[in-house]
């Protein structure tokens, strides 16, 4: 095993900020999709910004946790013992669709 470097450094720091854009990236995009539709409850625009995050982990070939998405959505959870963090991707049906076609599916196959 090699040594961890300053390159390495530099490297795992550039990847971490290009993660952080794309996520406020896309969900800046997702809260304007669900302003655009008329969507304003609560509910509904979490529902679209955590399959955002899924989304987005996805497009980048990583993986991401419950914890990973509630922090990243800024969200408290009270619950730290009882929810099972799991690790969460995009099924196989939404791989080839792109951001806004996902949302629009989980806008009109929605029960609300």
């Amino acid at each position: 095993m090699k040594p961890w470097t300053r390159n390495d450094t530099k490297d795992w720091i550039a990847s971490a900020q290009s993660r952080i854009e794309d996520f406020n990236y896309y969900l800046g995009r997702t809260v304007d999709f669900c302003e655009q539709q008329g969507i304003w409850e609560n509910q509904k625009v979490v529902m679209c910004c955590l399959i955002t995050c899924i989304w987005v982990s996805s497009m980048r070939e990583e993986n991401i946790s419950f914890q990973e998405i509630i922090e990243i959505m800024g969200i408290e959870n009270e619950y730290d013992e009882e929810i099972e963090d799991r690790i969460y991707s995009v099924c196989s049906e939404f791989q080839s669709l792109d951001h806004e076609e996902i949302l629009s599916l989980l806008i009109k196959g929605s029960k609300w």
